[in-house]
């Protein structure tokens, strides 16, 4: 079988970021990745045994190691015991909590520890940690511009090892009160706005900045949402919402938000009428459930091992 893969090894997913870099030194370097078990993402069982050759940056053959000649003078790593497979795809990323849900806490910490020096250290950290798990791609969704912007173009450079990452920048939404300046919205970024004239304002300006998607927090009116996915789309960006309760999914979901996220997750919402999911599942849009919500990785784990 010849499969043309954009494969990784997860547990040496570093592999990925070295072939890479070395490229445009070495466009024929050959790196093989031999010995282990290949899931290749299709419905069919895995690969015993496997080899995956890769020329510069680009797979070019992988399947059983007895189907595949390996050239003189390719670097053999030996994967035996190992499990190979696609890069995974983390679709709700947060790079400024470095897996941290005590927003009140960490993002103080954040500020008085050398603010957005800090902030960058933490996405750099995470970033890397992201592509050791074998996450190679990222969506993020809630992060201060600026530095949003930046991780993504360094590590495209090469200047960062780390997942690549497609960026929102802030998100969306309308908050009333003190709420507005808490720990948390100010932590990611958020964008407070009062109209759907301001919705479509801050969704032109974060377009012209080159965000690569527009996130929409939960609590938007119905225009709201239409007015930010009316400017997103004209400048081809896909709009994520932030929803929970019946209400948002529904406003979301009809006013062609492409990708719903959190939509009943972990017990945080009532459960939905058959008319919601009926028409979610009509219309065919995405969703991105939340497995555990606010989970201490650590101590839950360590009470809850089977649980990985």
């Amino acid at each position: 079988m010849r499969l043309r893969l954009r494969v990784t090894l997860a547990v040496v997913a570093i592999v990925a970021a070295a072939v890479g870099a070395s490229h445009a030194q070495a466009p024929t370097r050959r790196v093989a990745l031999v010995g282990g078990m290949l899931l290749t993402g299709y419905d069919v069982p895995p690969v015993h045994h496997a080899t995956i050759l890769i020329e510069g940056s680009r797979i070019v053959q992988a399947g059983p190691a007895s189907e595949i000649a390996i050239p003189a003078g390719t670097t053999i790593i030996d994967t035996s015991g190992r499990t190979m497979l696609p890069g995974l795809i983390e679709t709700h990323a947060h790079l400024v909590t470095l897996g941290h849900g005590n927003y009140a806490k960490w993002f103080p910490w954040i500020n008085s520890h050398g603010g957005s020096q800090m902030l960058t250290k933490v996405m750099e950290t995470a970033a890397k940690q992201l592509l050791m798990a074998g996450i190679t791609t990222s969506i993020d969704l809630g992060a201060p511009l600026k530095e949003s912007l930046s991780i993504r173009e360094r590590i495209n450079k090469g200047e960062v090892v780390g997942t690549r990452v497609f960026v929102s920048g802030p998100w969306i939404a309308r908050i009333a009160g003190p709420v507005a300046a808490d720990s948390m919205q100010a932590g990611f970024g958020g964008l407070n706005i009062s109209s759907p004239a301001e919705a479509a304002q801050e969704t032109e300006r974060l377009a012209a900045a080159g965000v690569d998607q527009i996130k929409a927090h939960a609590g938007l009116t119905r225009e709201d949402y239409q007015a930010i996915v009316v400017a997103a789309h004209k400048h081809g960006l896909k709009v994520y919402a932030h929803v929970y309760a019946e209400t948002d999914v529904r406003n979301a979901l009809e006013t062609g938000v492409d990708i719903l996220t959190h939509a009943g997750s972990a017990g945080t919402a009532p459960p939905y009428s058959p008319e919601l999911i009926r028409d979610i599942v009509n219309a065919g849009r995405p969703v991105v459930v939340t497995a555990a919500h606010r989970s201490w990785v650590y101590p839950d784990t360590a009470a809850f091992p089977e649980r990985l």
